[in-house]
């Protein structure tokens, strides 16, 4: 336990350092930990849990921009069961997860005033393997291919197109565009070491991912010979998290994470604080967490768990005098999630003697 509090407290201090610049937009969501694919691909073979999540954002400013990310994801994992011969306890059944496997499919849609749209849709396959590094601690690591179709949706006219004091958008427009969609495929890794307690939930873990470390062309226009005109940038994502009280019935645990892109940076540093009402059940809770994002933000969250389900709310509250002129104050996100524990031993019902 040591060992994590020592790396948890560096992390934060390194991130804090190095996240001082304003974060240009991408497509994450601020509950991170209810987006585990674009988190850290190895997030996949991190739960012993069938889920099938929706994930939903979206930001309307004063100048009638806005911007909204819808996602639909479901994580596999691969478990296998195993039995071993203990002196004291005779046969013991043990849970073996070995890996996981996450498909989503993702939209995101910004909306300028004019009624112009860039929309991005697409999705992701993701595989992860996970090592048993001893006692309960675990070393996963993930791949992930995604291919995405980016299309502008306008109805911008070029000077070419005006004639006679109108406009023919059937004229060509005499502009070096190469279409009003783009396909690309993204390719994106990373590692996660983690431990977790008796019921299969997080005490620890750090996590480091790539996206898009292939840097495809995202470009609606021709590239001259040997150059890249917009290349989708490689996005580095580091997070973190420490319990660092437990007494059944209530945990702490801070998290932060930090998120590398271009010359720009993001961090959230917080704490999500549970109450289990049910001590025999420890699947059902009750949680509410606080971040500050260094690009003048508080994120407030609620969520209630339940051995079936996941429901989870935030919003983003901004402020500051550097916010981008017309900028809204407020972002609000839901995650809704359907679950089925695995290998979780089934409890029996006690009878009742007449």
């Amino acid at each position: 336990m040591s060992f994590f509090k020592k790396t948890f407290a560096g992390f934060c201090l390194l991130f804090s350092l190095i996240g001082h610049t304003a974060f240009a937009q991408n497509i994450q969501y601020s509950q991170f930990h209810h987006s585990p694919l674009l988190l850290n691909p190895a997030a996949v073979a991190a739960k012993s849990e069938l889920l099938a999540m929706l994930n939903y954002r979206t930001q309307l400013t004063q100048t009638g921009q806005s911007y909204a990310t819808s996602m639909l994801s479901v994580v596999v994992p691969f478990i296998n069961q195993r039995s071993r011969n203990n002196t004291a306890f005779g046969k013991i059944e043990h849970v073996h997860r070995w890996g996981g496997l996450g498909v989503s499919v993702l939209q995101d849609v910004e909306k300028g005033s004019d009624q112009t749209k860039l929309r991005t849709t697409g999705g992701h396959l993701t595989y992860a393997h996970n090592i048993d590094v001893g006692g309960t601690s675990y070393l996963s690591f993930g791949m992930q291919m995604g291919y995405f179709r980016r299309s502008l949706e306008t109805d911008l006219v070029t000077e070419s197109q005006f004639v006679y004091g109108g406009a023919d958008p059937s004229l060509p427009a005499n502009e070096d565009f190469v279409g009003s969609a783009v396909g690309f495929a993204t390719f994106s890794a990373g590692m996660m070491l983690y431990s977790e307690d008796k019921h299969g939930r997080f005490k620890n873990y750090f996590s480091l991912s790539a996206y898009n470390f292939n840097q495809p062309n995202v470009t609606f226009f021709e590239r001259a010979a040997n150059q890249n005109t917009d290349l989708l940038p490689l996005r580095m994502v580091a997070a973190a998290g420490l319990r660092v009280y437990d007494n059944d019935r209530f945990t702490v645990l801070p998290k932060i994470r930090w998120i590398q892109q271009r010359n720009s940076s993001q961090v959230n540093v917080g704490v999500l604080t549970k109450i289990h009402p049910k001590q025999e059940d420890p699947h059902t809770s009750i949680g509410v967490g606080a971040w500050y994002s260094i690009d003048n933000a508080m994120i407030f969250s609620f969520e209630y768990y339940t051995p079936h389900f996941i429901l989870g709310l935030s919003y983003d509250l901004r402020f500051g005098s550097n916010l981008e002129l017309g900028e809204g104050n407020g972002i609000p996100e839901v995650a809704l999630a359907f679950r089925k524990l695995i290998g979780e031993p089934k409890r029996k019902k006690r009878k009742i003697k007449k």
